[in-house]
C-alpha cells in the first residue's frame, strides 16, 4: 500500500469485484476461497531512514524521506559569566 487510506477504500473495491464477477461467478469464487484459504494475516510496517541502509539509487526515489535535512535548533542565549566577588569571601 502507498498509504493506510487504501484500507479505507477496500470495501468499495470488494464491491466492484463482486459486481464484476456477477451473481453466478461470485458464489463460486467465495466457495473456492473458503476451500483453499485457511487463514490470512495482515502486517503494517513503517520504515525509518535512521534504521535503514539503502542504496543511493533507492534513496534518490524519495530523497526527502531517505535523506532528510537535519533540523537546526536555535542556540540558546548564553549570559556572560560574571567574575567572582572576591570581597564577599569567594576565591
Amino acid at each position: 500500500m502507498k498509504s493506510l487510506q487504501e484500507i479505507d477504500t477496500a470495501r468499495d473495491r470488494d464491491s466492484a469485484v463482486a459486481a464484476a464477477l456477477g451473481a453466478e461467478n461470485g458464489p463460486k469464487v467465495l466457495k473456492a476461497i473458503s476451500e483453499t484459504v485457511l487463514t490470512t494475516e495482515s502486517a503494517i510496517f513503517a520504515f525509518s531512514p535512521k534504521m535503514s541502509y539503502v542504496s543511493k539509487e533507492f534513496a534518490a526515489a524519495d530523497p526527502d524521506f531517505w535523506t532528510p535535512k537535519p533540523k537546526v535548533a536555535a542556540k540558546p542565549a548564553v549570559a556572560p559569566k560574571k567574575p567572582a566577588d572576591k570581597a564577599a569571601g569567594n576565591q
